[in-house]
Order: C-alpha cells, then sequence, then structure tokens
C-alpha cells in the first residue's frame, strides 16, 4: 500500500497541484506545441529564455519529489508538447534544461 501523508500536508499538496501549479506553469501555455513548430529555431528573448530554464527545472523537482500527484498534473495539463518545443530554442543550456532534471547526475546507491 502506498504511504500516506498526514491531513494537513494532504490538503496542502491538493490545493498546490489544483491551484498553484496550473499559475506557475502558465507561461508554458504561450508556447506551441512540437507538432505545431515550423520555425527551425523558436524565437525567444533571453528573459524568456531563463524563465524557462527555471520553469522546466520547477517541473522536474515535482516529478521527482512528488511522484503520483505531479505525473497526473503533467500529463493532464499537457505540457509536455509545449516544453518539447523549448529543444528549437537556439539557447543550449535552455534545450539542456529542457532533457536534463537536477538529479540526473546524482550518484546511484
Amino acid at each position: 500500500m502506498g504511504r500516506k501523508d498526514e491531513p494537513g500536508t494532504e490538503r496542502f499538496m491538493d490545493y498546490f497541484y489544483k491551484d498553484c501549479a496550473v499559475i506557475l506553469t502558465k507561461p508554458f501555455s504561450d508556447l506551441p506545441e512540437w507538432k505545431t513548430v515550423t520555425a527551425s529555431i523558436l524565437p525567444l528573448s533571453r528573459e524568456e529564455a531563463n524563465r524557462y530554464v527555471y520553469l522546466c527545472e520547477l517541473v522536474h523537482n515535482f516529478l521527482s519529489q512528488h511522484h503520483f500527484r505531479s505525473h497526473f498534473f503533467v500529463v493532464s495539463s499537457n505540457i509536455l508538447p509545449r516544453v518539447a518545443s523549448l529543444l528549437r530554442a537556439k539557447d543550449k543550456h535552455l534545450r539542456h534544461g529542457t532533457l536534463c532534471s537536477p538529479h540526473c547526475n546524482r550518484p546511484k546507491h
């Protein structure tokens, strides 16, 4: 059986993924879906590129820390096809941040 959090933690997590995560990831809705991108390079300003780097890192942290809730949120919000369009950005650090989660270099125990 899965681990059950305390009731206060459960309420906070429900609130966070129903309300706050939607607001935090809203900038992804400004991106086109991968299958509709026609340009060879996605035109983003330096500020936009940096914002998406931080947002990708945030989503990676959600996925590594809050397994079920974050996976459900990512699938139901349909942000992955939009995040994939960042692979067409000219900024190498953004393309790398899109693919690599913060824990990919963590040593295995």
